[in-house]
């Protein structure tokens, strides 16, 4: 996997959103290539951080967003960001999407 973002335990902010996606090693143009989301510390986030996160990763091109343990709340909620804003699907990530 060479397109992450590992998600810090709490997320809230729009800002927060943009600072994420600013200090990791994504692209600027992704070329439609998934990114994949590390969620497995993540215990609390917002609204408005999925919707500015979908967002963000719209305008570096994302293909789609991979969640890897990501718990029911945030899978809601970039579900919802991204059926809102369209074009970038969303999926759990598998066993198989560890070689990518």
């Amino acid at each position: 996997m060479t397109d992450q973002i590992v998600l810090p335990r709490l997320i809230g902010t729009r800002e927060a959103a943009i600072k994420l996606v600013d200090s990791s090693e994504l692209p600027e143009n992704l070329h439609e290539r998934p990114v994949f989301l590390q969620s497995r510390a993540l215990a609390t986030s917002t609204i408005s951080f999925a919707d500015e996160l979908v967002k963000q990763l719209k305008k570096r091109r994302a293909g789609s967003v991979v969640l890897f343990a990501a718990n029911s709340e945030f899978w809601k909620q970039i579900s919802d960001a991204a059926a809102r804003q369209g074009d970038l699907t969303v999926r759990a990530g598998s066993p198989s999407d560890l070689y990518v």
